[in-house]
This record gives C-alpha cells, structure tokens and sequence, in this order.
C-alpha cells in the first residue's frame, strides 16, 4: 500500500490548481491587503482563513463572498455547519453586509442537521465531507460558483469517522480544489502557538493561508490580519491591524 506521504504527492500533482498561464485573483476587499498580495488571491485556491474565536473568520469570509456577488454579479455559496444562518445574517449586518437585495450570494444552512445529529446514532455515522462536497458540486453545477466559504473544518471533524480523518481531509482538499471555485475554509485555532489546524496537515494542504490575530495591550485587545502563505503569490508576511465597521474593512499600513 503507498504510504500517505505518496498519496499526498499523487494528489496535489493530480491537477485541481488553475490551468498554466497568468493568474486570475479573487481580491479580498480588504483596503491596502490586496495591494500587498499581487492583488489578491489566485482564483481556484483553496485558503484556510483561521483564527481565534472572535478574531472576524466569518465575517471577513462572507465579506469577500458578499463583495464578489454585489459588486462583480458572481455567484457565491457560503456553507455554515456551526451558526444558523439567521445569527450570520444578522451579524453582518452590523458591518453594513445588508443580505436583502444582493442576488447570487446562496446560503446553505448544515447546522439544523448537525443538532439532529446528537439524538441519533443513524445519523452519526454520516459521511460529513461527503455531505458538504456533495452539496457544493451540486450548487457548482447548477450556477456556476465563483466562490464558496465552508463555515468550519471544525465543525466537519466532530463527525468525521474514527480513524479516517487525515484521509478524509486530503480528499478532501483534493476534492475542493478539483471545482477550480475559490475556497476558504474556516478553522479556529486556540493558544497562543501558530497551528492553523487541529490536524497539522491543514497548512501544508492548503494553497494560502488567512490568519486573524487578537492581540492584547493592556485593556484593549486589537485585531490584525497576516498572510503567512499564498502559493504563487509575492505577499508581505507581516501582520498589520485590521479595521472593520460600516464602511469596510481596511488595514493600518504604518
């Protein structure tokens, strides 16, 4: 049997990435970031955008899904598995990302089904990445997504199967990537050392790499945002503070 490190190889030199020829990019209307990255990132990669809870995953997230459908008329999908998708509408809100009105921006709410899940051992034993993967080709076949966020890889590893998880996570990569639509998966990270997954794996799967940083200084705790990785992309590793509110999202360059 190949051993893991094989698989690996196998798939990310299977394809999935973007065909050879200039980069398209998918910006992340975040002021004065995407000038630091070439513009913004490769279309078709697969970025986690991680993070402490509180640091802004989702809404930065869902901010790019919301600028590409209102400003550009690209279809988008954001997948949610942990908030419904009545808190996330109305925690946009409070940043100015009004949901009423703007078309191509699809939801699909899997945290109903997840809840379901803790009553039952039948549903226990569901194939979680099969079931988002399933759900995104499904909404990439019919509209054609430039776009999908997965909200969170978390919340996928509750419910993968005893023992089968790294296997079910490069699958899974290899699956997203495979759609040739932008993905940004969702993954929180605890303590104070820089592990953007539970896994360990999640880093080296990935093409990029969001990190939302809080940093306190005294009372006040500050949010920044760095790019530790972006393949293909010459970008500043430096962390700059990030500024969120009714107007947009921006960043301090000092």
């Amino acid at each position: 049997m190949p051993s893991t490190t094989a698989n690996s190889a196998a798939l990310v030199a299977g394809g999935g990435y973007p065909p050879p020829g200039p980069l398209q990019r998918v910006p992340t209307f975040i002021g004065g970031l995407d000038e630091l990255m070439q513009g913004g990132i490769p279309r078709g990669y697969v970025v986690l955008v991680a993070g402490r809870p509180g640091s802004l995953k989702s809404t930065v997230a869902f901010n790019i899904l919301y600028q590409l459908a209102n400003q550009r008329n690209e279809p988008v999908l954001y997948v949610t598995l942990e908030q419904e998708a009545t808190d996330v509408f109305q925690q946009m809100r409070g940043f100015g990302l009004q949901w009423e009105g703007v078309r191509k921006v699809m939801t699909i709410d899997l945290s109903a089904l997840k809840a379901t899940n803790d009553e039952g051992d039948q549903l226990v034993r569901m194939d979680w990445f099969k079931a988002v993967l399933q759900t995104v080709r499904a909404n990439h076949a019919q509209f054609g997504l430039s776009a999908v966020v997965i909200d969170s890889l978390n919340a996928l590893y509750q419910y993968a199967f005893d023992g089968e998880l790294r296997t079910q996570l490069l699958s899974f990569f290899h699956e997203l990537r495979a759609l040739r639509a932008t993905t940004f998966l969702l993954t929180e990270m605890r303590g104070g050392d820089d592990i953007y997954g539970s896994q360990g794996s999640e880093s080296f799967l990935a093409d990029g790499i969001i990190h939302l940083d809080l940093r306190r200084d005294g009372l006040k705790v500050g949010r920044y945002i760095g790019v530790p990785k972006m393949r293909a992309t010459k970008h500043s590793t430096d962390y700059y503070p990030l500024i969120a509110d009714e107007r947009g999202f921006r960043i301090v360059v000092r």
